[in-house]
C-alpha cells in the first residue's frame, strides 16, 4: 500500500495532464455544435455552453444555478405534455429522460418556438450525481417531414383523383397497384388481380401487342414508351380503347415498379373512326369522279391524285410513285401537252398565288382535246395552304357547242328561207282568194242567167213539155243548184279567210234553228227511206249566234248524213249545259276511214270512200262548217267507223259571238 508521501507525489505529477484533460473537455464542449446542459441531483443549472446560449438566446451566466425547467422565461418547455415528460420520474429535469431522445417543445428568449431533440446521459462526480443533456434544434427538420408528409398526401391525392388510370407493376410484371381511376373507368375493386394474368383484360386482338410493348418497357430503363392503343375489358365486358405510355422505373429506390399510363380515349377513337370513314368516304368520291383531280400542298408536293388524272394527263406513273412528289414537274408536263405550254405556266404560277378560287379556264390541248380547270385554294392558318386542282374533258361539249352554232347558223337561214317562202305564200293565198272571188263572180252571174231560164222553161205558161225535155230541164236545173252551191261556198270560204265576213249577233232560241233546218230534210230523207230523228229539249235554248250560219252549220251536216246513208236512220239530238249547247248529228252510212278523220275538216277533202261509191260533193262544205263554228267560239270534231256511220258534234257557247 502506497504511503501518504506517495500518493502526494504521484498527484503532483499527474496535476499537468488532468488539468489539460479537462481544458481540452472544455474546449470540446464550447466548440460543440449541439447546445450541452449539465444540471446536478436538485436540477440547477451548472453548465451551459455557447451552443446552447445561441439556440436559447440565454448567457450562460444568467442561468447558472436555475431549473432547466424554468429556462427560458420560467416556461422553456410549454406545453404541459413536455413538463411532465421531465418531472414526473424524478428529482431533476433530466433524470426523467436519461438514455432516451425525446423531442419537446421550448422557446428562445425572443419568443420564438422551437422543437429540440434532448438526449441525457448521467454521470458522477466525487459522489456527486449530475445530468447532461445534449440539445439539438429540430424545427427544420419537423417542418421539412411535415411538408413531406403533406407532399405525400397531395400526390397520393392527384394519382388517385387523376382521368387517366396509372398502374405499377412489379419486375416479373404482376400487379402492385392502379389509382381510382380505374375503379371508376373499368369497374374493378381496388387491389383486383385478374385469375389469369394482367393480360386476360386485354382484347385478344391486341394482346400480341400489349405484350410486345411490355417487354420493350422491361427491356429499357427510365425511358418513356412510344404510346399503343389498345382495348381493355371492363369488369361487365364492354370494350374500351385505351392510350398507354410505359416507364420502367424498377432502378429508382423511390418507385422499384413499372409504372403504366393509360388514358381512355374511347370518344377519340370514335371520331376518328368518323372521321376515317369519311376520309374513305370522300377518297371514293374523288377515286371515283370522272374528273382528273390534284392536290398540293402548301409546299408544292403532291397529296393526292386520283386515275383519272394520270389518264387525261397521259401519265405513265402510278398514284403511288406521283404522291409525295413536287407538283411542279406535273405541272410542266401538263404544260408540254398544251398548244401554248408557256402561257399554261405562266396561269399556273399566277393561280398558285392567289388566294379566290378561279373556275371554267380553258386549257387546249395539242392533241385537238379541250380542258376546263378549276383552282381552289384551301386557307390553313390564315394563309394560303393546299390547292386542289379540278380538270376535265370538254372536247364533246365543245364540239357541240360548235355543232350547235352551225345548227342555229343553218336554222336561221332556214328561218330567213321560210319566213320569205311564208311572204310568198301570204301573197299566193291573197291571189288564190281574190282569184276565186274573180272566178266565182263570174261564174255566179251567167249561172244565175241559166237558173233563170230553166224556171222559165219549167213554166207552164211558155208551154207544156213533153217528157224527155222535163228530163232536160230537171237535169238542167240539179246541175245549175250543185254549181249555184259551189260557187256560194268558194265566196263564202274566201270571205271567212279574209275575215271579211262579219258574223250577226242576235239572242234566238237553237231549238227553232235546228228544227225548221232539219224539217226541210224530211221529203229527202223519206225518198231514201231513211227516218230523221230529231231530239230537242222540251224547253227553249236561248243563245247569241248568227241563225243564218248556224242554219247552214246544221244544213250541212243533215244533208251529209243522208246523202252518206241509203237506210237507217240519221238522228239530229241538241243538248244543252250551263255555258254551252250541244248538236249532234249520226247516222248509219258509209262511215269514214280512220286514217282520214284528221284531214276530214280541210278544204276539197272527201273521204276515199265516198268518192269510190261516186258521191257527188265538193269537199267544201266541213270545212265551211268548222270555219263558222271557230268563229262562234266553239268546236266540231267527228268519230267515225268505216262502214258503220259517222257522228258529228258541235259544242258552242251560249254567249256572243267572239266571246
Amino acid at each position: 500500500m502506497p504511503s501518504p508521501k506517495d500518493v502526494s507525489t504521484e498527484a503532483t505529477h499527474n496535476r499537468p495532464r488532468v488539468i489539460a484533460r479537462a481544458q481540452l473537455a472544455e474546449a470540446t464542449i464550447a466548440a460543440a455544435i449541439d447546445g450541452l446542459v449539465t444540471v446536478d441531483e436538485s436540477g440547477r443549472i451548472v453548465e451551459w455552453n455557447p451552443a446552447s446560449e445561441n439556440l436559447f438566446g440565454f448567457a450562460r451566466d444568467e442561468v447558472l444555478g436555475r431549473r432547466f425547467i424554468s429556462v427560458p422565461k420560467s416556461e422553456a418547455f410549454r406545453g404541459p405534455g413536455d413538463v411532465r415528460a421531465l418531472s414526473v420520474h424524478g428529482r431533476t429535469d433530466m433524470e426523467a429522460i436519461v438514455g432516451r431522445r425525446v423531442e419537446l417543445h421550448a422557446e428562445t428568449r425572443a419568443g420564438e418556438s422551437l422543437l429540440i431533440d434532448v438526449e441525457a446521459t448521467e454521470f458522477e462526480v466525487e459522489g456527486t450525481l449530475y445530468y447532461s443533456g445534449w440539445i439539438r434544434d429540430v424545427t427544420g427538420q419537423r417542418q421539412l417531414r411535415d411538408a413531406l408528409d403533406l407532399s405525400d398526401r397531395r400526390f397520393e391525392a392527384i394519382v388517385e383523383n387523376a382521368s387517366d388510370i396509372i398502374s405499377m407493376l412489379d419486375a416479373d410484371g404482376s400487379w402492385l397497384y392502379t389509382s381510382q381511376a380505374g375503379v371508376r373507368q373499368m369497374g374493378y375493386e381496388k387491389g383486383f388481380n385478374p385469375e389469369n394474368g394482367l393480360f386476360s383484360m386485354v382484347h385478344p386482338d391486341d394482346r400480341h401487342i400489349a405484350t410486345t410493348s411490355l417487354e420493350a418497357v422491361m427491356s429499357a430503363r427510365g425511358v418513356v414508351s412510344p404510346p399503343i392503343q389498345i382495348r381493355v375489358l371492363d369488369i361487365e365486358g364492354e370494350v374500351h380503347w385505351f392510350e398507354n405510355v410505359g416507364i420502367n422505373m424498377i432502378e429508382d429506390p423511390a418507385v422499384e415498379a413499372v409504372v403504366i399510363y393509360s388514358r381512355h380515349v374511347c370518344d377519340r377513337h370514335r371520331v376518328l373512326e368518323q372521321l376515317q370513314h369519311r376520309s374513305q368516304q370522300l377518297s371514293t368520291v374523288l377515286d371515283t369522279a370522272g374528273s382528273a383531280i390534284l392536290i398540293e400542298d402548301a409546299d408544292g408536293t403532291v397529296f393526292y391524285v386520283n386515275d383519272a388524272f394520270i389518264d387525261m394527263m397521259r401519265l405513265q406513273q402510278t398514284r403511288e410513285e406521283i404522291v409525295g412528289q413536287p407538283g411542279r414537274w406535273i405541272h410542266e408536263h401538263i404544260a408540254s401537252l398544251t398548244v401554248d405550254p408557256e402561257e399554261y405556266m405562266r396561269s399556273h404560277e399566277d393561280l398558285r398565288n392567289i388566294e379566290e378560287p378561279t373556275t371554267y379556264e380553258d386549257i387546249r390541248f395539242a392533241d385537238g382535246r379541250n380542258l376546263k380547270r378549276d383552282c381552289r385554294p384551301m386557307q390553313q392558318d390564315d394563309r394560303l395552304g393546299s390547292v386542289l386542282w379540278w380538270y376535265w374533258d370538254h372536247t364533246r361539249e365543245h364540239e357541240a357547242v360548235a355543232v350547235r352554232e352551225r345548227m342555229l347558223k343553218r336554222e336561221r337561214h332556214a328561218r330567213a328561207l321560210i319566213e320569205k317562202q311564208n311572204e310568198s305564200l301570204i301573197q299566193l293565198g291573197e291571189l288564190k282568194n281574190e282569184l276565186v272571188a274573180t272566178v266565182s263572180h263570174e261564174i255566179r252571174t251567167p249561172l244565175t242567167a241559166i237558173v233563170s231560164f230553166v224556171d222559165l222553161l219549167d213554166d207552164t205558161g211558155i208551154g207544156p213539155l213533153n217528157e224527155t225535155q222535163q228530163g232536160f230541164v230537171d237535169t238542167l236545173r240539179s246541175s245549175a243548184s250543185r254549181l249555184m252551191t259551189l260557187v256560194d261556198d268558194l265566196l263564202l270560204l274566201v270571205r271567212l279567210d279574209s275575215a271579211t265576213l262579219v258574223l250577226e249577233s242576235i239572242a234566238q232560241d237553237v231549238v227553232e234553228v235546228v228544227r225548221s233546218v232539219t224539217a226541210s230534210f224530211a221529203p229527202t230523207a223519206e225518198c231514201k227511206s231513211i227516218d230523221l230523228v230529231l231530239l230537242l229539249p222540251p224547253e227553249p235554248v236561248p243563245a247569241v249566234f248568227d241563225p243564218a250560219r248556224i242554219g247552214q252549220v246544221v244544213s250541212n251536216l243533215v244533208g251529209n248524213a243522208i246523202k252518206f246513208s241509203t237506210d237507217g236512220a240519221v238522228t239530229v239530238e241538241l243538248s244543252t249545259t250551263e255555258a254551252e249547247w250541244i248538236l249532234t248529228v249520226s247516222d248509219a252510212g258509209i262511215g269514214i276511214p280512220a286514217d282520214e278523220q284528221g284531214d276530214i275538216f280541210e278544204r276539197f277533202s272527201r273521204a276515199s270512200n265516198a268518192r269510190s261509191n261516186m258521191i257527188d260533193g265538193s269537199g267544201l262544205g266541213l270545212a265551211v262548217c268548222r270555219r263558222i263554228i271557230e268563229l262562234h267560239g266553239g268546236i266540231i270534231d267527228v268519230e267515225s267507223v268505216e262502214g258503220m256511220g259517222s257522228v258529228f258534234t258541235v259544242r258552242a257557247p251560249k254567249g256572243a259571238v267572239g266571246t
